[in-house]
């Protein structure tokens, strides 16, 4: 006799297909999957162990299963994220926002003691944005993006937290999106920054993700971080703060090579929790 799939079974059968195809927090992938499509809390697939699935519930899990196998990332499929303890909508016109994007947050509110301007470039999603807003209620941010339909998404995450009058947010190339005279005091940006011959080496959810938002430009994935820091200066007010994320090899070149080269100054790194080198900081003093 044909066995019953209950959400237990379920699970269970998800998380192993999902481990011999070497997918990471297998258990975790099948419990969000499977409670996005049943809409209920995680907690309810524990409580309800024994709840069968009806037919039509099986067909729609395994369309997802399958895409989930295709490589499309968890929350592309279900349309939501995590990052600093706030859910965030994505889809395929946004970076899905990652733990070592919160170093960046983390960095920006160790320096926001009132009410400074702050700017975020290359917002995508617009989790930064909302984080440091969420964080530090006096401040007021404006987040720029190039893609049109980054912002459509960023400007729903901003509604639904409630920021519309703390988050402004402009389209454009960099500070092309910003009226000339806006000054910030502290400037944030997880830019572009992933080598094209590198792409083809990365993980098959990453090769899902927008390329507008990876790329970097360049030998070395940079261009974009040279512009931004060649333009930088006329938007900083006296003391201002500079924190972008890049790869903990980019972040030591930009701190000691780049800086001086572009700002004349050196910069300094800070560490994730892996301990790796994923945000260069400047202070410009001057």
């Amino acid at each position: 006799m044909e066995q019953t799939w209950t959400i237990k079974r379920v699970l269970d059968w998800t998380t192993d297909d999902f481990n011999s195809r070497q997918i990471p927090s297998s258990r975790l992938e099948a419990e969000l999957l499977l409670s996005h499509m049943l809409n209920v809390p995680r907690l309810y697939l524990y409580t309800h162990f024994d709840r069968p699935l009806h037919p039509e519930e099986l067909t729609r899990f395994r369309e997802l299963v399958a895409r989930r196998r295709r490589g499309e990332c968890n929350a592309h499929i279900t349309g939501v994220k995590e990052f600093w303890s706030l859910d965030f909508e994505v889809n395929q016109s946004v970076l899905v926002p990652r733990p070592d994007t919160e170093t960046l947050v983390q960095a920006a509110i160790d320096v926001c003691d009132g009410r400074q301007r702050i700017l975020d470039l290359c917002t995508g999603s617009g989790c930064v944005a909302v984080a440091i807003a969420s964080e530090c209620p006096e401040v007021s941010v404006d987040a720029t993006d190039i893609s049109t339909q980054a912002l459509a998404v960023a400007r729903r995450n901003v509604t639904r937290y409630q920021m519309d009058a703390r988050i402004t947010l402009y389209e454009g190339d960099l500070f092309n999106a910003l009226p000339a005279n806006h000054r910030y005091d502290v400037i944030v940006a997880n830019p572009p920054y992933v080598v094209a011959s590198e792409l083809p080496n990365l993980s098959v959810e990453v090769q899902h993700e927008p390329h507008l938002a990876l790329l970097g430009g360049g030998a070395d994935g940079l261009d974009v971080t040279r512009r931004l820091l060649s333009g930088v200066l006329p938007f900083c007010n006296p003391g201002a703060r500079i924190f972008l994320e890049l790869d903990d090899v980019q972040t030591v070149h930009v701190a000691n090579v780049l800086g001086p080269q572009i700002l004349g100054k050196q910069g300094s790194t800070i560490q994730d929790l892996a301990g790796k080198h994923r945000v260069v900081s400047f202070h410009i003093n001057y």
